[in-house]
């Protein structure tokens, strides 16, 4: 036994030697073939630690070469094409925004085809802001003149008022082409802004040719209409309708940038209205009169009612009586909205009731509630929040924003980006359209791409594969922080600044020039609805209002119309509105479409044309208390389960120790 014991180890001691490794550290001597082995691994390891090292050095240039490098957006099927810059006079007192004059100027070019992406220059328009006159002019391919407005401003206040001065602005647009011979050519807007109030006025009154004729109850008159060569001329007045903006709490001290909402309301056809209107019009002639003049006095003395021997009136007077004649006057609603949100710091909500003004109390029943909300045809415009946590996007971000990245022609800023991720209207059977506002971490420098949806086969939902019907790409010319977001804000440069952008408005793929159309004026509907947010879209918020100057000019360019000259000087496209809603409605095949265009007294215009869906189901919404006691009720039943499930737990445990010690 003791000798197999032996012959054991000694076979185990021969295994461990040869499997022993000598090594460096050992001590031990390597033979010959050890040696070779040793620095081939030592050299492959050297070498593919290096390699390493390089191929991350070169991968990271190059994967930073990819993301840092500008590129450029593909730009496909274009409708329309534009270069916009705004000229800013430089003014060290950098909070009086109102005294810097300004100008914007915007080159139209014609949309590409298959072996281009843009041609030549075919229209140019000008907004000019000089001191307190505001003027705008198109200009043709041959650099004539075919569309001409100017607005003049009179500030004034008498004595001690608690709303302090009152503006009023007086707006003449016109078409100088041919049209025919029954088609309106020139219409004005009369405002009444209030330094401190609750509400501001505007009343559109449209003037005819004489040889269309004066209907029966209009509300307008026939008189001498002046003309641009300065002589007169027999013609129509009538008074279309008023526009009136609502503020909040703040606005009442702020103005106007506080806007609670807005109301659209047409003059009816009544004989109320008649005499009202031929007052109305009287008025805003004295207005534009010499006061001073005994004979001006007296017919300013009549039209307020005063004896022979009562002060001038001032203008003060003839405003406050105006505005109270146009009070008195008959009318049916378009659409009224409410704007969400007080310090109107970031981009808001808002609530569209389609030929209703209902009262606060309904209003607020419907927001908080919801209770009774489907009785209603209302809009609902939300705001899609694009920003870090609520989702890895670009925007926005302090302290970051700051920060550029790249040289030269690649110098860009990734964190200053909007962080407003667009818009989506809705109605109680789903969504009916969807402004989507895309910007990029890296590629594409500070470029913003605006894509259009729209429900097109009135399902209630949006498909962004099937449903788009346009894009708008957004290049400025220097990728430097946007200075228009400055503008924007009322700060004004201290030297003469020039901000230029590029615009490009394509069509989806795939479609011909003709539905391309169709498509780039249904985006200038959905901008209609979305009136609030176009407003603010002057770079605070969003591009929007600056989109929708463009889109009005070209439409206003191949249609001419008065309602599309107000379609290119308003945000809510006053003249063309109801019809923009209705077209809307129709084809997002909604089953209130010809009840609205009944209301609004435009059926036989669409008559043939409503096609409600199959599709469409009404969805009941909540409002934010019902859903807040939801979710309370929730949480109190869940604690309450809680504890008596803990309660059960604890009696079964003493019930069993119990049964341990009886059985003891």
């Amino acid at each position: 036994m003791a000798e197999e014991k032996s012959n054991r180890d000694r076979i185990a001691d021969i295994k461990a030697r040869m499997n022993h490794k000598p090594s460096k550290s050992s001590g031990e001597p390597l033979t010959k073939w050890q040696r070779i082995k040793q620095n081939i691994n030592d050299h492959i390891k050297e070498y593919a630690t290096a390699a390493i090292i390089t191929a991350g050095i070169v991968g990271g240039y190059f994967t930073l070469d990819y993301l840092v490098k500008r590129q450029d957006y593909p730009i496909r099927n274009t409708v329309l094409n534009t270069k916009y810059m705004v000229e800013v006079a430089g003014n060290k007192e950098k909070r009086a925004a109102e005294k810097a004059d300004r100008a914007t100027i915007i080159k139209y070019y014609g949309g590409g085809s298959e072996e281009s992406k843009i041609n030549a220059q075919i229209a140019e328009t000008r907004r000019d802001k000089r001191g307190n006159l505001e003027t705008y002019t198109m200009y043709d391919e041959k650099n004539e003149r075919v569309i001409r407005s100017a607005l003049k401003n009179e500030r004034f206040q008498i004595g001690l008022r608690i709303n302090g001065a009152t503006t009023y602005k007086e707006e003449s647009s016109e078409i100088l082409v041919p049209l025919e011979k029954r088609m309106p050519k020139r219409y004005m807007v009369y405002k009444v802004d209030p330094e401190r109030g609750w509400k501001q006025n505007d009343i559109d009154v449209v003037e005819f040719p004489f040889e269309r004729g004066l209907k029966e109850n209009e509300p307008g008159i026939i008189g001498e209409i002046l003309q641009e060569d300065g002589t007169s001329k027999k013609g129509i007045k009538i008074m279309i309708n008023r526009l009136v903006e609502s503020r909040n709490a703040l606005g009442w001290f702020r103005g106007s940038h506080y806007r609670d909402g807005t109301l659209l309301q047409d003059f009816l056809n009544a004989p109320t209205n008649k005499e009202l209107a031929k007052n109305f019009l009287q008025g805003t002639g004295l207005l534009d009169s010499d006061l001073s003049t005994p004979e001006n006095a007296k017919l300013a003395k009549e039209f307020l009612g005063l004896p022979e021997k009562a002060d001038t009136p001032t203008r003060e007077d003839l405003v406050s009586k105006i505005l109270k004649i146009e009070k008195k006057m008959d009318r049916k609603t378009i659409y009224s909205s409410r704007e969400d949100g007080f310090f109107k710091w970031l981009p808001q909500d808002s609530t569209i009731y389609l030929g209703e003004d209902p009262g606060f109390w309904k209003k607020t029943k419907h927001h908080l509630f919801g209770w009774t909300r489907n009785e209603s045809d209302i809009l609902r415009v939300d705001n899609n929040w694009n920003f870090f946590p609520w989702g890895l996007s670009s925007g926005n971000y302090p302290l970051l924003d700051e920060i550029p990245i790249g040289k030269g022609r690649d110098r860009f800023y990734p964190f200053d980006k909007y962080n407003n991720g667009g818009y989506t209207i809705k109605d109680k059977f789903g969504k009916i359209a969807k402004i989507e506002i895309k910007d990029f971490w890296f590629k594409y420098g500070q470029d913003v791409i605006y894509n259009y949806y729209f429900d097109l086969n009135g399902d209630g939902k949006i498909n962004k594969k099937t449903e788009l019907i346009g894009s708008v790409l957004c290049t400025p010319t220097h990728d430097e922080k946007a200075e228009i977001e400055k503008l924007a804000a009322g700060i004004i440069p201290e030297n003469d600044l020039t901000v230029t952008t590029l615009f490009s408005f394509m069509a989806p793929p795939n479609v011909s020039k003709e539905k391309g159309w169709d498509y780039f004026k249904m985006c200038a509907y959905v901008e209609t609805i979305v009136a609030d947010a176009v407003r603010r879209g002057d770079g605070q918020h969003s591009l929007l209002r600056i989109l929708n100057d463009q889109r009005s000019d070209e439409i206003l360019r191949r249609e001419p119309s008065v309602e599309n000259v107000s379609r290119a000087l308003t945000a809510e496209s006053i003249l063309a509105a109801k019809y923009d809603i209705v077209r809307v409605l129709i084809e997002s095949k909604r089953p209130y479409a010809e009840k609205i265009a009944r209301d609004y007294g435009i059926y036989d215009e669409f008559k043939g044309q409503f096609q409600p869906s199959n599709l469409l189901e009404e969805k009941i919404e909540l409002g934010p208390l019902p859903e807040i006691g939801l979710a309370l009720a929730a949480g109190v039943g869940g604690l309450y389960y809680l504890k008596r499930r803990h309660r059960t737990k604890t009696e079964m445990n003493i019930a069993n120790r119990l049964d341990k010690l009886k059985t003891k």
